[in-house]
């Protein structure tokens, strides 16, 4: 029997708007002056310092999953993507009381689609921006979903930033969401020093930066007004040109 699947309106009000994206990366310094001030605990024997340590990881986690809420429904938007290439599914049920709202803009195409993602979830991150980039593509046939040990995403930012298959990105985020889960569901403790978990919080801002960095350079390297800030866009993160970014590019797109 087919599954309605349903336009989720509380979950469209509680998107974050374009403006949360200086919030999360002043959240990110924050952590990381937490982190600063943790290590200086530690010498004392504090209580409060494993407690601390647990926030950081909680919070990381969830900056990520606003960040990545922002630039998704932002980018959806911004280059007019269709739902189509989007969604393993074909249906989404609109409630009458929500067409005005359509209307109006206040709910978006880009935030109807982010709402059917869940930015906590590894494998639902590396789908969402395969689609979008256009290195893989929904497979509706699939009755049940699509669990990937890696995701084409992933294998693509690990080209552009010839990172060794051996430092698995991939593996590295699902850590990181899945300690989460253990930490808030399963009083488990975050066992890593303060030093590791200050040097985690720099590498996942820079990670989920450049996903939203290769993703627009990606979806405007066409636009010739574009050209010149692509250009600097692309050696600022990646250290190569847009027509280095460009040949490796298409060696992983699917069309």
């Amino acid at each position: 029997m087919k599954k309605t699947r349903y336009l989720k309106q509380r979950r469209i009000n509680l998107l974050p708007e374009p403006k949360e994206l200086k919030h999360c990366n002043k959240e990110y310094e924050r952590l990381k002056k937490i982190c600063s001030e943790v290590a200086e605990l530690e010498k004392s024997g504090s209580l409060v310092v494993q407690p601390l340590k647990n926030y950081v990881h909680i919070r990381l986690v969830s900056i990520v999953e606003q960040q990545l809420k922002v630039v998704s429904h932002t980018l959806i938007d911004e280059f007019s993507i269709s739902a189509k290439e989007l969604l393993d599914h074909d249906e989404l049920t609109i409630p009458l009381n929500l067409l005005d709202y359509l209307k109006k803009g206040q709910i978006t195409k880009g935030k109807v689609i982010t709402t059917e993602y869940q930015f906590t979830n590894v494998t639902e991150i590396g789908k969402f921006f395969s689609y979008v980039n256009g290195v893989d593509s929904p497979n509706r046939k699939r009755k049940k979903p699509f669990n990937y040990k890696s995701s084409p995403f992933f294998d693509w930012i690990h080209d552009l930033k010839h990172i060794p298959k051996s430092k698995d990105m991939f593996g590295y985020f699902g850590d990181i969401l899945k300690k989460r889960v253990e930490i808030v569901h399963f009083l488990d403790e975050l066992s890593e020093s303060t030093e590791d978990l200050s040097k985690k919080v720099a590498r996942v801002q820079g990670f989920v930066n450049l996903f939203y960095a290769a993703t627009f350079i990606n979806l405007s390297r066409n636009d010739k007004e574009k050209r010149k800030s692509l250009e600097e866009i692309s050696k600022k993160y990646f250290g190569m040109s847009i027509e280095e970014f460009s040949k490796i590019t298409n060696k992983h797109k699917i069309s």
